[in-house]
């Protein structure tokens, strides 16, 4: 699989005035793309993506009318799936880490630096 992060984007606004981040958090959101290069289906999903903030915590993603959600589903040879996850942090947290992997055998994750 190809993994590409298009951006980072910190203190993401709802397009929802009734979605806001819990009381001193903000919201901040990867856009993500992956395109399967193998044979083999791959089942990709937003639990696929795992990122790590700058304290070393994992928060999951969160549902939040903002750009494009990430679809999920089958990927065949060379499909791509594009789009955002949104997560939820304290002040002062950034992405540290994210780590991509569907699979469920020996290959290790995709592992991308976050600036």
């Amino acid at each position: 699989m190809s993994i590409k992060v298009s951006k980072v984007t910190d203190d993401v606004k709802s397009s929802s005035d009734y979605q806001k981040p819990a009381a001193g958090k903000h919201w901040v959101a990867i856009n993500i793309s992956a395109t399967n290069l193998d044979d083999d289906e791959l089942r990709f999903s937003s639990s696929c993506v795992k990122v790590r903030l700058s304290d070393n915590t994992s928060p999951s993603d969160k549902y939040v009318d903002y750009g494009s959600r990430l679809g999920y589903g089958s990927l065949y040879k060379g499909d791509t799936t594009t789009g955002d996850l949104v997560y939820e942090v304290s002040p002062g947290q950034k992405i540290k880490t994210i780590d991509v992997d569907c699979s469920y055998g020996d290959d290790r994750p995709v592992r991308i630096q976050a600036n």
